[in-house]
């Protein structure tokens, strides 16, 4: 008998183990759950910000496929996914909690921002022609990555803080949004740079932010919600150091 209980009680250790490692990927914070799942968390979504990017790069390639004609459909695709998207992740927590549907709408989110982007991949490719256009957008993309890198790898090595950044970032925002307004208005090409260098430093303290988020206070149930937050700064960043490139290149011309 006394055998039987030290084999029940160590089966039953062995269930309690095995039940507590199941479930450690749902707490809500790094604090409950351990630095190794909050490791899990931050490769699930840089993972996940790869899978975005990828559907971004399909999206971008589509007028090399389509009828001309089609363009101002795609447009309207991309702007449509974006804002649709961008109001589910926003607002809809329950679906960026489950994972089929949270995926889905990332991949819709990431071939929005690929059509939106087609066309200023064209006007790169046709003004400066294929060759030259080639390297503007490579050097962009170069340059995204190079500081994506530089500023989340910092991040993540030094273990600083940057969430009192959150205030800035705010007010450059608004500044913006302002600044986009009066672009309308006033078209000036230096207004639209000074835009895009705005968005620039915008984009590159939002990565500071969001990667200290990630490392530290994201809910480690939100991968989707942190990946489509951290994709969004990449891909603003994109395309304002491409609008800026271009920029300098034709003003050699």
């Amino acid at each position: 008998m006394k055998l039987l209980r030290k084999e029940y009680s160590k089966m039953a250790r062995r269930s309690f183990n095995d039940f507590m490692q199941k479930r450690a990927p749902l707490a809500n914070s790094a604090v409950m759950s351990g630095a190794d799942v909050r490791v899990a968390f931050m490769k699930r979504v840089f993972s996940l910000v790869g899978f975005a990017a990828f559907a971004c790069a399909a999206g971008a390639i589509w007028p090399f496929f389509v009828n001309p004609k089609l363009f101002p459909a795609f447009m309207i695709a991309g702007f449509v996914g974006y804002i649709g998207t961008w109001i589910t992740f926003t607002w809809g927590r329950n679906i960026r909690r489950n994972a089929t549907p949270a995926t889905i709408m990332l991949g819709i989110f990431g071939l929005s921002t690929g059509f939106i982007t087609a066309p200023l991949l064209m006007i790169a490719l046709k003004y400066f022609g294929v060759a030259e256009g080639s390297k503007i957008i490579a050097l962009a993309g170069g340059m995204t990555l190079l500081t994506v890198v530089s500023l989340s790898g910092y991040v993540l090595v030094t273990k600083k803080d940057f969430s009192y950044l959150g205030g800035a970032i705010a007010m450059i925002s608004i500044g913006l949004i302002v600044a986009i307004i009066a672009g309308w208005f006033i078209h000036a090409p230096m207004l639209h740079i000074l835009i895009s260098i705005g968005f620039v430093i915008f984009a590159c303290l939002l990565l500071l932010y969001e990667t200290t988020a990630i490392m530290k206070y994201y809910p480690i149930d939100e991968p989707y919600y942190a990946a489509f937050q951290f994709y969004w700064t990449m891909w603003i960043l994109f395309i304002s150091l491409l609008r800026i490139i271009m920029y300098i290149a034709s003003s050699r011309d």
